[in-house]
């Protein structure tokens, strides 16, 4: 229910006097009502909860020509045809072979068209391999969006509200980190 301020001090004025009339604590009530009211403005989180922002998520990269060369037991990487630096590829992504069942994680970019990995490929040596690094999985969120009240995602055609679950929740699911699909939930950092 709805209260103009006229209403709120009635009320307040009703309780605290216990249905006396008289006006001579209408000042003091107004001045309670204000000052508690100035205070809940100022100190909860109304300002955060009112903001959005975006951001857009790390689609798979795979640019160059696909002649990727891999040495067995080996972990440098080149990628002819690669702008990892210029386009940003960040260090601790997923990335998978040709010639290989195992996901690695990127390690080092040396250069924009070599990398190192953070264990050795495991496959038969190629210099005509290919490679995928797969979309990115952590995100530093924008400083505007204060406290996250609630995600969304809007890859289906309309916007999907995330679910939260704990990282404990989400591995114990069967999720694992190199499932690459639209996301429908997400898990927080320290939580």
């Amino acid at each position: 229910m709805a209260f103009t301020f006229t209403d709120l001090k009635s009320e307040v004025k009703r309780r605290a006097t216990k249905n006396q009339g008289g006006t001579q604590f209408d000042t003091g009530i107004a001045n309670v009502i204000n000052t508690s009211m100035w205070r809940v403005a100022r100190e909860a989180k109304w300002r955060s909860l009112r903001r959005s922002t975006t951001f857009n998520t790390v689609i798979k990269y795979t640019t160059g020509t696909g002649a990727v060369t891999l040495t067995k037991n080996s972990s440098n990487v080149t990628v002819t045809g690669a702008t990892l630096l210029t386009d940003g590829v960040r260090i601790g992504r997923y990335t998978n072979f040709s010639g290989s069942s195992t996901y690695f994680k990127v390690a080092t970019i040396t250069g924009e068209t070599t990398l190192t990995l953070n264990q050795t490929y495991d496959g038969t040596s190629t210099a005509v391999g290919t490679y995928s690094v797969l979309g990115q999985e952590e995100y530093v969120l924008p400083i505007q969006i204060g406290h996250s009240a609630f995600f969304w995602h809007k890859a289906y055609g309309y916007p999907l509200q995330l679910e939260y679950i704990p990282s404990q929740e989400f591995y114990g699911s069967g999720t694992i980190d190199t499932m690459e699909s639209v996301p429908t939930a997400y898990r927080m950092w320290g939580m």
